[in-house]
């Protein structure tokens, strides 16, 4: 124990009860106040992972966001664009709200920040040193023609002869796939040759006082580079040994609490340069793993009797107090001799012993089975900085959701119908919000402080519908930019607990809300706490549209018990004052009841599960779910499908202008979103 030292004395001097005693009984105090902190301890740090899982990565994302290359007198040279923008991802890591300060973000001394100690990447290569064929083999690419539009891989299929390319080909009017998808190839040793980034840049919450009116694009883009990390494609095509998955550990690079930090990962290689071949590949199944260290923190702790006032939301009624070991030292009274071994010698149960016997005992801290805290515990901090990160909207045919072309055809979405003989009077078809929901079983006990979205707005291009009536017929495969909806989608996120799988009752509990219609404007936004620009090709316009939009998802709110969160000035239900951290974790008849929680915007209070009032419904929860809703219609007031009664060419679906959605409008980007769970997990 650190803190606590003997009194060093020279031969000769008299021993006293006080030289002896005196250490002995601060280490006693230190253990009976559940003071045992993390400077008296070996290991001072938790950890915590960032993963990410994206279904895969294809050739055509890279492509498509090529910089071009141009002769010297401004002609196009496909042979000198370089596949050099990465997918990407950004997330932020706030304080705790024990340490959350938003008017203050500056790093000092007793606020804990993370320190990223490696990174690891994994994908699918069928086990096998080899490369997956993407859906684009075998297509040729087409350099970008201005006049024309842009331009990118042909529908058709690659004939074997240059007589195909690039003017004479017939393209099919819908996409093929072709035969070789999925399969494996040899000859691309280079595909897999890959580079991880990370990217750090000032949060524009934080800068809204210093941006002028037109600055916001500089505070979109990342200002360092903290590591950069190859994954050569030597580690991928060894028969033995291959290094897939391959981690880089020891990079100790601090992370800053108060700014976002970017995830990219460069492919320039999964496009195949070699027109007589043309075996474009993928990345299938990936996984990025980032592994963060932080100093340990204490547990959340209520007060006895909250009711009105509460500490944590939905925590058992033990409030998280710690207690006492109840060590006894007792020292020799005046005029006793010092004994090492006796009924108060300095090695009995009333001296060393006793502090010996605590730490045999283990230094106790944190929560057991169904929330349950220990009876006696010495650990001050018992709790560690944690994640879940959560991806939604994934899993798309071209893995992006355009509203033209995805979004029709999305799960809980009523599509068109399609009937020839429909009659005149019908004059739209009725769509509603696309829902993806994910599951997460609750296994330990938590409590989440933060929920942070990041929505993608990052994609490829799309093609250019077939006109029947157009000259498009015979020609090539055109291609588009999708742009950022402008007040036309409907978002709304959520994280909720659940209960009633295989037992008597089912109840919902929410959690964390927020709602936005978005708006392609770089002016933060109510809930929005930084946007994000890399200058992709395939998205990037004139005004400088957001790729991704980082939002903060408050929690569940009791009026007048405000918690500590990013927007703390207004109480617009889904977008203003984050509430009390919020416990999660199973229970059993001890543990069950619990304190109460909050309404989204604020609110009386309740108890969990059960309305007004504390029962056994209470402490149930079984797993957390995550939803979220992606309405293109804007509740009806959009309708992206509208039908033309006067088609020649029979019954059509036509876009509304530019008062409603458009067909370049990207509902969510390639890859999907992310949701960021944080909190503190415990020591079990």
């Amino acid at each position: 124990m650190a803190k606590v030292k003997r009194k060093k004395i020279p031969r000769g001097v008299e021993l006293t009860p006080g030289h002896v005693f005196d250490p002995i009984t601060d280490m006693k105090d230190e253990i009976n106040s559940s003071d045992v902190d993390i400077s008296q301890r070996k290991k001072k740090y938790g950890t915590f992972r960032l993963n990410f899982n994206i279904p895969w990565l294809d050739n055509k994302y890279f492509f498509d966001n090529r910089t071009l290359g141009y002769e010297a007198d401004g002609t196009p040279d496909p042979n000198k664009d370089e596949l050099d923008q990465p997918f990407y991802i950004p997330f932020c890591l706030p304080p705790l709200q024990d340490h959350f300060d938003p008017s203050d973000p500056r790093t000092t001394d007793g606020v804990p920040s993370p320190v990223l100690t490696s990174v690891g990447l994994s994908f699918d290569q069928s086990d096998e040193p080899a490369a997956i064929l993407s859906q684009w083999y075998g297509k040729a690419a087409s350099p970008d023609d201005p006049s024309t539009g842009f331009t990118g891989y042909q529908y058709s299929y690659w004939p074997g002869n240059a007589t195909e390319y690039p003017a004479d080909n017939q393209s099919p009017r819908t996409y093929m796939p072709p035969p070789r998808l999925g399969l494996k190839t040899y000859n691309r040793t280079d595909a897999y040759e890959l580079e991880i980034s990370i990217l750090e840049k000032e949060q524009m919450f934080f800068k809204k006082g210093a941006m002028e009116s037109g600055s916001e694009p500089q505070f979109m883009r990342p200002t360092n580079e903290i590591a950069s990390i190859a994954f050569p494609s030597s580690n991928y095509i060894p028969r033995d040994n291959r290094r897939n998955p391959l981690t880089y550990d020891g990079l100790n690079k601090v992370i800053d609490p108060y700014k976002t930090y970017i995830l990219a990962l460069k492919a320039p290689n999964l496009h195949d340069t070699e027109i007589t071949r043309r075996e474009h590949c993928a990345l299938v199944n990936v996984w990025i793993t980032l592994k963060f260290k932080m100093e340990l923190v204490s547990r959340d702790v209520g007060a006895s009797g909250d009711v009105d006032v509460v500490a944590v939301q939905n925590i058992p009624l033990h409030y998280g107090a710690k207690g006492s070991p109840g060590v006894t030292v007792t020292a020799p009274s005046s005029g006793e001799k010092i004994k090492a071994d006796d009924s108060k010698g300095v090695v009995s149960s009333d001296g060393l012993e006793a502090i010996d016997q605590e730490v045999r005992n283990k230094i106790r801290g944190g929560y057991g089975d169904f929330s349950m805290s220990y009876q006696a515990e010495a650990s001050k901090e018992d709790a560690a900085y944690e994640v879940i990160t959560v991806p939604v909207g994934q899993g798309f045919a071209h893995n992006r959701m355009g509203v033209r072309d995805e979004y029709p055809f999305a799960p809980y979405v009523r599509g068109p119908y399609y009937d020839g003989a429909m009659s005149a009077g019908v004059t739209s078809f009725p769509m509603g919000p696309y829902v993806d929901r994910r599951i997460i079983p609750i296994s330990h006990p938590m409590t989440i402080h933060h929920v942070i979205f990041a929505m993608n707005y990052t994609s490829d291009r799309q093609a250019i519908a077939t006109d029947a009536l157009g000259s498009n017929e015979a020609g090539r495969t055109l291609w588009q930019n999708f742009e950022e909806p402008n007040n036309t989608i409907a978002y709304k996120v959520g994280l909720g607990m659940v209960s009633g799988v295989r037992a008597d009752g089912f109840g919902y509990q929410q959690i964390a809300y927020a709602s936005w219609t978005n708006m392609n404007s770089l002016a933060l936004a109510d809930g929005q706490i930084d946007s994000t620009s890399l200058g992709l090709p395939a998205r990037v316009t004139t005004d400088m549209q957001s790729e991704y939009k980082l939002w903060s998802v408050p929690l569940v709110l009791k009026t007048g018990n405000n918690g500590v969160g990013y927007y703390s000035a207004y109480s617009a239900a889904g977008k203003g004052i984050n509430g009390k951290p919020f416990f999660v974790g199973e229970s059993n008849s001890y543990t069950h009841a619990r304190t109460k929680v909050g309404e989204i915007g604020g609110g009386a209070g309740h108890y969990a599960f059960s309305g007004g009032s504390q029962g056994p419904a209470n402490g149930t929860e079984q797993y957390l779910e995550v939803r979220f809703s992606v309405d293109p219609t804007n509740g009806g007031a959009n309708n992206p499908y509208a039908y033309n009664s006067g088609a020649t060419e029979g019954q059509r679906i036509e876009w509304q202008g530019p008062t409603g959605v458009t067909e370049k409008d990207l509902a969510i980007g390639y890859g999907g979103c992310w949701m960021y769970i944080i909190g503190k997990k415990h020591v079990t």
